[in-house]
């Protein structure tokens, strides 16, 4: 009798036909490299034909209000445009995907309804695939977010620790498809490790309330609240929050700071810090 494969031993089934070498099947080659071609096709080429994408869907679902406002809208003129480099590093993660999913099936395990499209309230969302009856997304991570937000489960249990948004998405995928727990599984592009971390309590995010939220303020030019709280220096500057750091309207969103001034940025030796609000003007560049 053969052993039951679950979401729960995914992980090590991977692992184990990795460690001990496998005969790749010809219809999983031929099906990874036809996924690949076709973003090939069609990944750069979006860029240009298509533009960023400006409709609300399950994958940013769980960014906050706010930032999402600023998405939909199209009224952020500072809102920084994604470099060359990054555009590569989300291809990156493309192929992991494809990688994955091939190594999930060569394991014994049953991925179905692949990119199917899902819908809550005439929200539409594409999961990576449903393996082994449990909605499953598939996340590429530095080797401190690996770490820190799906290793030690950080993602479930700190706000801060989720600032794209990945449980809203993931809870939508669920909600949709009827499903009470749902999975991700995370690769550390860095050292090639990687993990599942299961989500069980998939009610977490109420899905319709959000869409009703964000449609309302979309609707009546209302401009949500913040999505994070800013960190209070001990010597009186305020910072922004590190999960604001990266965001594409940190600028529109913070150009009432320092008196109107917007955001001084601050360069460290290894780091830069943004402030809203400057006490005691640090000993550093100030990058104008």
């Amino acid at each position: 009798m053969s052993e039951v494969k679950t979401i729960d031993t995914l992980s090590a089934d991977i692992e184990t036909i990795l460690q001990e070498g496998f005969f790749p099947s010809e219809e999983n080659i031929e099906l990874m490299g036809e996924n690949i071609k076709e973003l090939l096709r069609t990944r750069f080429s979006d860029y240009k034909t298509k533009g960023e994408p400006k409709t609300l869907r399950m994958s940013n679902l769980g960014k906050g209000s706010r930032s999402l406002y600023y998405d939909l809208k199209e009224t952020d003129p500072y809102k920084d445009p994604y470099s060359a480099q990054t555009r590569v590093k989300f291809f990156i993660g493309d192929l992991l995907e494809q990688l994955f999913i091939f190594f999930i099936k060569e394991a014994g395990h049953t991925i179905n309804s692949e990119q199917l499209e899902l819908e809550i309230d005439g929200v539409l969302g594409h999961p990576d695939g449903v393996v082994d009856g449990i909605p499953l997304d598939i996340k590429t991570a530095s080797t401190y977010s690996f770490n820190d937000k799906f290793a030690k489960g950080n993602l479930l249990n700190k706000k801060e620790s989720d600032s794209f948004g990945y449980v809203g998405q993931i809870s939508a995928y669920a909600q949709a498809l009827g499903a009470t727990e749902a999975a991700f599984l995370a690769i550390d592009k860095q050292h090639g490790d990687w993990c599942v971390l299961k989500v069980e309590d998939i009610d977490m995010i109420d899905v319709p309330a959000k869409i009703a939220e964000v449609r309302h303020s979309l609707d009546n030019d209302e401009v949500p609240e913040r999505c994070y709280d800013p960190i209070v220096h001990k010597n009186g500057n305020v910072e922004i929050s590190k999960n604001c750091f990266w965001c594409r309207h940190k600028h529109t969103c913070f150009e009432d700071a320092n008196d109107g001034r917007g955001l001084r940025t601050f360069k460290y030796s290894n780091k830069k810090v943004d402030l809203i609000h400057v006490e005691k003007l640090p000993k550093v560049e100030e990058l104008l």
